[in-house]
């Protein structure tokens, strides 16, 4: 514990000038993360480092950062031309390595032009929001599930984590994202919308957590680095912070909004139907996705 809190007050005192000025500070710092962050997965997924499947994906990554938009999808597909001409003649990296590697480039590159985005716009205060809705259910989540952790959420997974302790995270990710959100004026976003990313970012966040942790067992790691000792590496501190950027930028595109709305839908009917999770659980979800329907919340823009 005591070395977790040590690594956790050296990051914050990296971290807070540039996230609070931005500026060249805060581009430099979110530059380097994503690029530890890349290094991270490829040194997980292939051992020894595969030096080529490095240096293309932090090239089209900087080239994404720095060169501006128009380039961002010719330079992925400029990628998966790269990296199957390697894979073709290296038999030691397979098609999982590739799309993974592609698919990781992609959303770190993302992620990471938002936040930088974010700040040029003079919104450096929704990026807070995120993280707040982000870190703090992921600390709620680890001290309610110390505290009342009694049943498994997902053993094969994440062995560790409760359902207590998940639903304890959310609730103080939603609490204190909206606590945040009042006192910023909502950011001059819909009362409606910010209520929503309030409810399903601190979600989507343990997701995220649960999503890097099966990479992790697919690989047979603990962590992905050691960079912050008692924490792992920088993906161990930014994955559920990734999956909450990636939902916010949809939940404020009603076009992609509505599009994730009935692949969720979907996908929990498929579940019923297929009988791939527990009835009940997955009956009251449908009903609440069917309630959002029913208020037509999706118009809340």
């Amino acid at each position: 514990m005591k070395q977790r809190i040590i690594s956790a007050a050296v990051a914050v005192a990296i971290c807070i000038y540039p996230l609070i000025f931005g500026g060249v500070s805060l581009n430099i710092l979110v530059t380097l993360i994503g690029l530890v962050g890349l290094y991270e997965y490829v040194n997980c997924v292939k051992k020894p480092l595969n030096y080529l499947l490095l240096a293309f994906s932090e090239v089209v990554y900087l080239i994404n950062l720095y060169f501006g938009s128009k380039y961002f999808i010719p330079s992925f597909l400029a990628l998966i031309i790269a990296l199957f001409i390697v894979a073709i003649y290296d038999e030691n990296i397979t098609i999982i390595e590739v799309f993974g590697t592609v698919v990781m480039t992609f959303i770190i590159s993302y992620c990471i032009l938002l936040v930088m985005n974010l700040y040029a716009d003079g919104n450096g205060d929704i990026f807070f929001y995120i993280l707040i809705a982000s870190l703090l259910t992921d600390t709620g989540a680890y001290f309610v599930g110390r505290r009342f952790g009694k049943h498994k959420l997902n053993e094969r997974v994440s062995p560790k984590k409760t359902i207590e302790g998940s639903v304890g995270g959310a609730l103080v990710g939603f609490a204190c994202s909206l606590l945040f959100a009042f006192f910023r004026g909502f950011f001059g976003l819909s009362i409606g919308l910010v209520i929503i990313c309030s409810i399903l970012l601190p979600v989507i966040s343990e997701f995220g957590d649960l999503a890097f942790s099966l990479i992790k067992r697919h690989y047979g790691i603990k962590d992905f680095g050691n960079i912050m000792p008692g924490h792992g590496g920088v993906l161990d501190r930014i994955d559920s912070v990734i999956f909450c950027l990636m939902l916010f930028a949809v939940l404020t595109n009603i076009l992609w909004w509505r599009i994730f709305y009935y692949l969720v839908l979907v996908a929990l009917l498929a579940l019923k139907v297929l009988r791939l999770s527990g009835n009940i659980r997955i009956n009251f979800v449908l009903r609440v996705f069917l309630l959002v329907r029913m208020l037509n919340i999706l118009e809340v823009y």
